[in-house]
């Protein structure tokens, strides 16, 4: 995900260099976005003992292999 940001960062500037000065309150609230992601998902986590309900959902959803382990 940072990186995905960084790298939206950098075209954007790319794309429209003489007027980069909007793109600076742009990628702060994205990176303040991001930073309350991680630190909600780390929080979120932490919560339900490493293993959110909504992953573990996903994760059976998943085709087991014919030895019927995962």
């Amino acid at each position: 995900m940072t990186g995905a940001v960084a790298v939206i960062t950098v075209m954007m500037w790319m794309i429209d260099r003489d007027n980069a000065y909007w793109i600076l309150p742009v990628v702060a609230i994205a990176w303040i976005v991001m930073i309350g992601v991680w630190v909600w998902l780390a929080g979120f986590f932490s919560k339900t003992g490493g293993e959110a309900r909504g992953f573990s959902v996903m994760q059976e959803e998943t085709p087991r292999d014919q030895t019927g382990s995962k």
